[in-house]
């Protein structure tokens, strides 16, 4: 329900005007510059759906610009044409910004759209609890109720929306004569039948049972939630203490692994040292058998050489196993009796390779001693027999012996003070396992208390979700009875609104009919107007002529001005003559070039009328037809969109029809008119021209008639002066006769 109102509350600039353009955009700028613009408008001008710029700015959470709009006085409380205000708009948009701006400059929260729904019924249906807390904070009403009798506490009950529930359940306590009914219709919220009040009671008393058991535990938890914080503080603590005592036994560990080696290295010197002494002496003393005994015997001490260093590398592995269980305790920090077994494992592990250590290291100690004993017995007994084969050596001899047997003894006693060392660090790390092993008990009990915690926990929390369960059933089955009665409505207004897009469709296609027809009204006034125009050249065809007649008619007045000079004629009755005639020819001639002008004028400014007529006309009837034809398709968006019945929007598009049909009877009168007064301009036109053939003959016959008539009535006796005075006359009636109309006439 709150997608399909999101996507049909898209708000479209087409068919704007400037101002609210400029609020829907949020362009506040704009609004500032053109003040005057907004006073001259109006700061609360609606749009052709009654909306006004607050409406637009609201909706698309622009609080700044409603901001603004409310400090230029504009109305918060005014609907549009689904008798939505500005602050519903907000709401059904979920901009808390913009609502709160509006709910502090006065915008009441408690006015109802078309459907009966308020604000606050619609902060439920779009499920935001913030916006839903400032309007009861602004004291909306809890208990209005909509076209379908539902109230906000029921639309929260329908949609299982547990903190809108809470607040308006809160605020409904505050007024206890109306708090048992309200929370009884949160079950049964349509029915008001006997049998169903008990149930309802009875479940009522039930969740509120409900919700002191959910108290108390929600407190118990909190408490076990600030409990929860120490123990893994202290658990923390010990894991680290843990990991500084692992560290430190890897420290001990890597140290006798280094004293191991140290000890290997002079071992291995020691060795070769009475080795060397030992081959000096066999060289000196020219190798015997019992010399390449001694040297046999000697051979093997690199043997033990070998074994030390295999374990040396055993000590090393075993320092590379004890640091990846050290990692392993650093991974496994969120699993306490894994830790705790794995440490005590590791601890175990620790203990017994100490042991094995201790054994190996005494076993070489007294390897080495055994192996020490007779060798050096050997050395001495060799040296004896050497010293009775070979007694011409001389002291010389004697005393290098007794030297070198005093550098065996020296390196015997560092050997067997190393050992002793060895073992005191051995007994070391011994008594620092003790502690460790203390540690871990205490980590065992931490681990066993928080252990029955999270089973007491568990166990309150499977009671209470029992109890959940029992009353969502009870809620679905209501929900799906009223589901099922509110389906069969929708359908109903689904059929009914289907009727609706195809009668709105029957119309669009009518009006695309009338588009084509006046399309086709337009191309026969342009063929009458081309007519006409071919007509005006043929007038100004007609009036070159006059022209023409005018210069011959000149012509001939100069052949009777020639005439009359080589005539004798009577002064007095040619002047009389030629008086009439020019002043015959003048008048006709000026009133039918008036006539003319004044016609060609007439013609031209009707025909530039007509050009704007029709083409403002035209322009006009196709903005009202895409203007008509935009609102039909947004109306029939919003009818697919929402599926909610808007009872007024039938009046709204008949009126919208009739208004369009007034308007295409007026354009059908203002057409017939434009068609008799194109008529009656033909007709003129018509008799104008006739009246004009007729003069032109009329004008050529009368001239040479006159002429005639003034020689025949002639006097014999004229001067020669006379008859030029007459010339200049003449001259001076012509330049008055033949002057042409100005060139804007034509």
């Amino acid at each position: 329900m709150a997608s399909s109102s999101s996507s049909a509350s898209q708000l479209r600039e087409q068919g704007l005007g400037r101002l609210h353009c400029a609020a829907a955009r949020g362009d506040l700028g704009w609004l500032r510059r053109w003040r005057w613009y907004v006073k001259v408008v109006g700061i609360d001008r609606p749009d052709q759906e009654m909306r006004t710029p607050l409406h637009l700015a609201s909706a698309n959470g622009h609080a700044d610009v409603v901001r603004y709009l409310l400090r230029k006085n504009s109305q918060p409380n005014l609907a549009d044409s689904f008798k939505r205000t500005a602050l519903m708009k907000a709401v059904q948009q979920e901009q808390e910004e913009c609502v709160a701006v509006l709910l502090e400059h006065g915008a009441d929260p408690n006015l109802a759209d078309a459907d009966g729904n308020t604000a606050l019924h619609l902060a439920v249906l779009s499920k935001n609890t913030a916006v839903a807390g400032l309007l009861l904070e602004h004291h909306a009403k809890s208990d209005a109720q909509n076209q379908w009798g539902f109230t906000p506490l029921k639309l929260a009950a329908l949609q299982q929306h547990e903190e809108i529930l809470e607040c308006l359940v809160n605020k409904a306590a505050d007024r206890p004569a109306q708090a048992q009914g309200e929370r009884s219709a949160l079950v049964v919220p349509g029915s008001h039948e006997a049998h169903l009040e008990e149930d309802n009671l009875r479940l009522q008393e039930e969740l509120d049972r409900a919700d002191a058991e959910l108290q108390e535990e929600e407190e118990k938890h909190i408490q076990s939630e600030h409990c929860v914080p120490d123990l893994k503080s202290a658990l923390d603590a010990k894991k680290r203490e843990a990991i500084t005592s692992s560290q430190k036994l890897q420290d001990l560990l890597e140290e006798d692994a280094q004293d191991f080696a140290s000890e290997n290295s002079r071992l291995e010197a020691t060795v070769q040292q009475p080795s060397e002494s030992v081959e000096a002496l066999a060289r000196a003393l020219q190798a015997s058998a019992s010399g390449g005994e001694l040297s046999q015997q000697l051979d093997m001490e690199p043997g033990t050489g070998m074994q030390l260093e295999a374990l040396n590398q055993a000590l090393q592995e075993e320092l590379s196993t004890l640091l990846g269980k050290c990692e392993q305790l650093e991974k496994s920090k969120c699993q306490l009796q894994e830790e705790v077994t794995k440490h005590h494992h590791h601890l175990e592990t620790l203990v017994l390779d100490g042991s094995q250590r201790e054994q190996c290291t005494r076993e070489v100690a007294e390897g080495a001693d055994q192996e020490r004993s007779p060798k050096l017995q050997e050395v001495s007994l060799v040296l004896q027999a050497q010293a009775a084969h070979q007694a011409p050596l001389g002291q010389t001899r004697d005393s290098h012996c007794d030297f070198v047997r005093i550098q065996l003894e020296e390196r015997i006693r560092n050997l067997e003070s190393e050992l002793e060392r060895v073992k005191n660090t051995q007994q070391e790390s011994a008594s620092c396992k003790e502690p460790t092993q203390g540690e871990v008990g205490m980590y065992k009990e931490l681990y066993l208390e928080e252990v029955k915690t999270r089973r007491c926990l568990a166990k309150k929390l499977e009671r209470l979700e029992k109890l959940l369960r029992i009353e969502s059933r009870k809620l679905r089955v209501n929900e799906e009875k009223e589901s099922q009665s509110q389906l069969e409505e929708m359908k109903k207004r689904y059929s009914e609104k289907v009727k609706e897009v195809d009668r709105f469709q029957r119309e669009v296609a009518e009006l695309s009919q009338q588009l084509d027809r006046e399309r086709e009204q337009c191309t026969q006034l342009e063929a009458k107007n081309q007519a006409l125009q071919e007509e005006l050249s043929a007038l100004r065809g007609e009036c070159e002529n006059l022209a023409l007649d005018k210069c011959q008619l000149q012509e001939e007045l100069a052949k009777l001005h020639h005439h009359l000079e080589t005539n004798v004629v009577d002064r007095s009755q040619l002047e009389q003559c030629k008086r009439e005639v020019e002043e015959q020819a003048d008048q006709e001639i000026r009133q039918k070039l008036q006539e003319v002008n004044e016609f060609l004028q007439a013609q031209a400014a009707h025909q530039d009328t007509l050009e704007e007529i029709r083409s403002s006309h035209v322009e006009s009837l196709k903005k009202q037809l895409e203007d008509r034809i935009r609102d039909l398709e947004r109306a029939l968006g919003r009818t697919k969109s929402n599926q909610a019945e808007r009872p007024f929007q039938k009046e709204s598009t008949q009126a919208e029809v009739d208004k369009y049909k007034e308007l295409y009877l007026v354009e059908a009168q203002r057409r017939k008119s434009l068609t008799k007064k194109l008529e009656r301009a033909t007709e003129r036109l018509a008799v104008a021209n006739t009246k004009l053939f007729l003069e032109r003959h009329r004008s050529r016959s009368v001239v040479p008639s006159s002429a005639v008539s003034g020689l025949l009535a002639a006097s014999p006796l004229l001067d020669s002066p006379g008859l030029g005075h007459v010339g200049i006359s003449l001259g001076l009636s012509r330049s008055l006769a033949l002057r042409t109309p100005p060139r804007h006439l034509w």
